[in-house]
């Protein structure tokens, strides 16, 4: 890789180079190659899109974020370069840059029921002016109309209904409705685990915190089941 007769690509060179180092423990030469790694991509969405999925497999997450950010401007259709940076936020438990990526996201794919549901769930998350609420349960709502047997959507709802301080409506929002365990995501758990807890049912809902992963959930969610913790 250090010879001069490398059959690789420039930006290709670099970006193993950089994971050598990495390896080796030499971080400031690490981070040096992986910046030389996005110059040499020229812009290229195709490279910048292969730099970004290998950057992201090693957990740089700087450079991998920025190169899909880099590909975004060149190609601001390319979905797989935002549901890199999505990944890489949800990785670094960035609720704020995960909000900011699914808000860029809804303009150009108004349509697609699962970035409406997690741009408001995001928002939600980051407790919006007391104005927002309305309109984030009005969404929530109609997706749980056009889907009802959702789990993201019915989690939405329940949320929202949680934040105007309804929680018997909160709880209400599970009723006839079936869930796959293998639908019961953490996210899911924490939030039916505070409606639970301001329904008045602690235990369980302490019950229920017990099945979340560590370290599973983003700091906004974390909060929610902070009381059980106690």
């Amino acid at each position: 890789l250090t010879g001069e007769r490398s059959p690789l690509e420039p930006f290709q060179q670099r970006m193993y180079l950089a994971r050598c180092d990495a390896q080796l423990g030499e971080k400031t030469a690490a981070e040096n190659n992986w910046q030389r790694a996005l110059e040499a991509t020229g812009g290229d969405v195709q490279k910048l899109m292969t730099l970004a999925a290998y950057a992201e497999k090693n957990a740089a997450w700087e450079i991998a974020d920025t190169s899909y950010a880099n590909a975004i401007k060149v190609a601001p259709h390319a979905r797989p370069a935002y549901e890199g940076r999505l990944r890489i936020a949800q990785a670094e438990r960035n609720t704020g840059q995960i909000h900011a990526v699914l808000a860029a996201m809804l303009p150009l794919w108004p349509k697609d029921t699962a970035v409406q549901n997690d741009e408001a769930y995001t928002r939600l998350l980051l407790n919006p002016p007391a104005t927002a609420l309305q309109e984030i349960a009005a969404t929530a709502e109609g997706l749980v109309e056009r889907e009802p047997t959702s789990l993201p959507h019915r989690t939405l709802l329940a949320l929202v209904r949680l934040r105007q301080n309804r929680p018997a409506d909160a709880l209400a929002v599970y009723d006839k409705i079936q869930i796959s365990p293998r639908a019961l995501t953490p996210s899911a758990l924490a939030v039916h685990a505070a409606v639970l807890t301001a329904a008045g049912h602690a235990e369980d809902a302490r019950i229920e915190q017990q099945q979340i992963p560590p370290d599973s959930l983003l700091p906004e969610e974390k909060a929610l089941t902070a009381s059980l913790e106690k």
